[in-house]
């Protein structure tokens, strides 16, 4: 997206910074949590490749988690959170 001021987590923080997301979306208990969590790991940028992936992994798990979703990962949807 051009124009747009992305501030990712600097290397040497990003240790620190996953430890403090595990603390606070630990205990998830809304879609609004949800949507913040997803973000805030985005933000995060822990790896080289494959955030998105993972964050939609993480997403998808939550969402199953909280019962907001009892439709199995189908072969599309994992074909998206591979691919997309």
């Amino acid at each position: 997206m051009p124009n747009v001021d992305t501030q990712l987590t600097h290397p040497d923080d990003i240790v620190e910074e996953l430890e403090s997301w595990v603390k606070t979306y630990a205990y998830i208990q809304s879609l609004s949590d949800i949507a913040q969590a997803h973000y805030h790991f985005e933000m995060i940028h822990p790896f080289s490749d494959g955030n998105g992936r993972i964050g939609r992994l993480i997403f998808l798990h939550n969402v199953y988690k909280l019962a907001l979703s009892h439709q199995p990962l189908t072969t599309a949807t994992r074909h998206c959170i591979i691919f997309c």
